[in-house]
């Protein structure tokens, strides 16, 4: 497969809490990821997408004060032959390199104290993180907390990705960067739902999430 020049391109990513100002690129990202194969779902009324992703959406006085942002330099991932599995894997070498930043964002009139009061991650049940790239919004993850015998979780409900930086290990990244993020929350344990014959399910393997025994998802419309 051809890779452009730009697709080889070490990256820059800035991860942020998604506020509602953030809304309208989120929802352009959303619909041409999912419009893209192998999904081919076509979310073509913006306001629904909207309304429903401004779920996820934090207020700047609860949030900020907590939660600082990341930047993750990304280099376009290496594939290396496993001498155990004969297939082409990731070379390690070549994974992300998070690194902490100030986020320059207000923290609002509200003090830390008061927004940890909250619950003990500081971030509201539904939340949000975006990546974005030289100010371009290029990733989206929307996910719930949930209390568990063992402490808090996190559900990730949407992840995407843009399609012109997909290959190009900013999934990775991304959701690496999410993952010390919550962890630092106190967050102990991250579930998603996905196909597992579609690129997602693979992804997902790859970056170490692995099928729960004995356990399947159910679903009952209730209206």
């Amino acid at each position: 497969m051809f890779m452009s020049d730009s697709a080889n391109e070490a990256l820059r990513l800035r991860l942020d809490l998604m506020t509602v100002q953030d809304i309208t690129a989120a929802v352009q990202l959303y619909q041409q990821s999912f419009a893209a194969a192998p999904w081919g779902e076509a979310y073509a009324d913006a306001e629904i997408v909207a309304r429903y992703l401004s779920h996820y959406a934090q207020p700047l006085y609860d949030a900020w004060p907590l939660v600082r942002s990341l930047e993750i330099d990304v280099i376009p991932p290496r594939y290396v032959l496993d001498p155990q599995s004969s297939e082409m894997v990731v070379d390690p070498n070549s994974l992300p390199q998070v690194h902490r930043q100030e986020s320059d964002i207000p923290a609002g009139d509200i003090s830390a104290a008061q927004a940890a009061s909250h619950n003990y991650s500081g971030l509201l049940p539904f939340f949000a993180f975006v990546a974005r790239v030289d100010g371009q919004l290029v990733a989206l993850c929307c996910a719930s907390l949930k209390p568990w015998m063992e402490g808090m979780q996190a559900t990730l409900d949407e992840f995407c990705v843009a399609p012109a930086y997909q290959g190009r290990g900013v999934g990775r990244a991304f959701l690496q960067g999410i993952e010390l993020l919550l962890q630092e929350r106190g967050v102990n344990a991250m579930i998603t739902t996905t196909d597992p014959q579609y690129q997602g399910g693979h992804f997902y393997h790859k970056c170490g999430y692995m099928p729960m025994p004995r356990q399947a998802t159910l679903a009952k419309v209730l209206s």
